[in-house]
């Protein structure tokens, strides 16, 4: 197997990089290994990328040359090689392209199988279902074999799964072995420097080898029992790096210590490594994505508008797309729940609620009326509960169901709602006793995107009732990763486990 051939290859190269080094100073800390070991994390990437590419393009000379000349034997229409190749290649680019866009490739997500198996399926599905589209709309699919898309989509799909099981094998025996982490030292024992040690221990053990400590200050001592011993002082470091391969210096130094970063940076920059800054401390008050030269100075970003660019069109597209086919795929269902409700209680069909939306802006959104007509709650000051005797007989089976929320199909259309997204809640709803912005203090910040019909709360079984500041807390907390991982595939996922989970959870009453 191609996969298993590459990898073994690099695990053959690593074994022998790490038994040909010698012995190193006493004071090195154990598992230094050369720099090229770090190699093999910056290049796997690119290795597994190319073997995708050969494997999708092999899976289809072999898909072809199976249904035309050994399975089905009508070679005499084997002329068509044309149009299935360059189908084979555009789906080799958009294959590659969608996964690399959804992070795929970089190396964290390579070892995480399950990560890796759900998006390859995810991504060549939908792959196929654009392709046959096409060809549907374009009534071009006569000319294309069925049997060579049903062996090609089973056999690429099998194999690079297969080829990802063996890989998250090989990756953690490198791991085991140290091939992929970095050997780094530490400029600073003082607190900024043991927060750092301890936090890269808690996180990162698996990937990061800290080699020992440097400060000019000999009297500091750092706070963290596990901190690697003091070998010294900066100056020190040009000695120590002639005998001990090191990938990185970070300076972990006070933020007032302007000048003494300053002097460091302009000594130890000389260095043939990696020089970096610890922001570990400012990281501690606010989030920090990544520094920007945008407006002609160095600044920080902390946090980024979401949905930007072509993302926001994205999301709009989708959100029109989908709420009109699902408009008109349940009108019939809603039309037979209008007539329930009418025969089940008098009052209005639908039962109009003001919510927050988008950036805090209040809009009004539409359900059908579960409650009856004379304790209506516009304004959820109190919460239904099991059980609850202000709800119909319609209105149970359709909030047991979330088929209530079918109105808010209007609200998607009229742009003030999105199909996935944090749902809206109330104005005045409480946890307990307490308003849902007084119990989460990022709370509104859910509010930087439209509400949803349905989230990534309500799938991981947060939705329904949220009396007490736990369920709100983690709501909250789903809606803020949600906000802070969206594609188009995770909204495509959701609306899936939507399907699914609604029919298995007893928590909405």
């Amino acid at each position: 197997m191609i996969t298993r051939y590459v990898v073994d290859t690099i695990d053959e190269i690593t074994g022998l990089v790490m038994d040909s080094q010698a012995p190193h100073s006493e004071m090195v800390s154990p598992a230094p290994r050369a720099r090229s070991r770090l190699i093999l994390r910056e290049t796997l990437p690119g290795v597994v990328k190319s073997i995708d590419v050969v494997t999708v393009l092999i899976c289809a000379i072999a898909a072809y040359i199976t249904d035309f000349f050994i399975f089905f034997g009508y070679p005499e229409e084997a002329g068509s090689i044309g149009r299935h190749s360059i189908t084979a290649l555009l789906g080799v680019i958009l294959f590659v392209a969608s996964l690399e866009r959804l992070g795929g490739y970089k190396f964290d997500q390579l070892s995480h199988l399950r990560w890796q198996v759900m998006h390859i399926a995810l991504v060549w599905f939908c792959m196929l279902s654009v392709f046959s589209l096409i060809a549907f709309v374009t009534k071009t699919s006569i000319s294309y074999s069925r049997g060579w898309a049903i062996i090609w989509t089973c056999l690429t799909l099998g194999l690079l799964i297969l080829q990802r099981a063996v890989l998250q094998l090989r990756i953690r025996r490198l791991m085991r072995k140290g091939a992929f982490s970095r050997s780094v030292v530490i400029v600073g024992a003082g607190e900024p420097g043991a927060r750092l040690i301890e936090r890269l221990g808690r996180t990162k053990a698996d990937q990061v080898v800290i080699l020992g400590v440097f400060d000019d200050r000999q009297t500091r001592v750092a706070l963290h029992e596990q901190t690697p011993r003091l070998l010294g002082k900066t100056d020190d470091l040009f000695e120590y790096i002639r005998h001990t391969p090191i990938d990185d210096i970070i300076i972990a130094l006070p933020l007032s210590a302007e000048q003494r970063v300053k002097s460091i940076v302009g000594k130890l920059k000389v260095l043939p490594v990696d020089l970096r800054l610890s922001a570990e401390q400012l990281g501690e008050a606010c989030p920090i994505r990544r520094l920007d030269h945008d407006f002609g100075v160095l600044i920080l970003d902390l946090i980024e508008r979401p949905l930007k660019n072509w993302n926001g069109i994205a999301k709009w597209i989708e959100d029109k797309l989908l709420s009109a086919i699902l408009l008109i795929l349940f009108s019939p269902i809603m039309l037979l729940i209008s007539i329930a409700i009418k025969l089940d209680s008098s009052g209005p069909v639908l039962f109009y609620q003001r919510r927050y939306g988008y950036n805090n802006n209040l809009i009004t959104i539409y359900k059908f009326r579960t409650l009856r007509v004379e304790e209506t709650d516009a304004d959820a000051r109190k919460l239904v509960t099991r059980n609850d005797n202000r709800v119909t007989r319609i209105g149970n089976f359709l909030r047991r169901f979330s088929l209530d929320e079918l109105p808010q199909l209007i609200n998607v259309i009229k742009g003030e709602m999105s199909i996935v997204g944090p749902r809206p809640h109330p104005t005045l709803a409480k946890a307990g006793d307490q308003l849902y912005a007084e119990v989460v203090e990022s709370y509104m910040a859910r509010h930087r995107v439209k509400p949803g019909l349905t989230g990534w709360a309500q799938i991981n079984g947060w939705r329904g009732q949220t009396q007490t500041v736990e369920k709100i807390q983690k709501r909250v907390e789903h809606d803020m990763y949600y906000i802070d991982n969206w594609s188009i595939w995770f909204d495509l996922w959701i609306i899936l486990k939507t399907t699914l989970t609604i029919f298995q959870q007893e928590s909405a009453y």
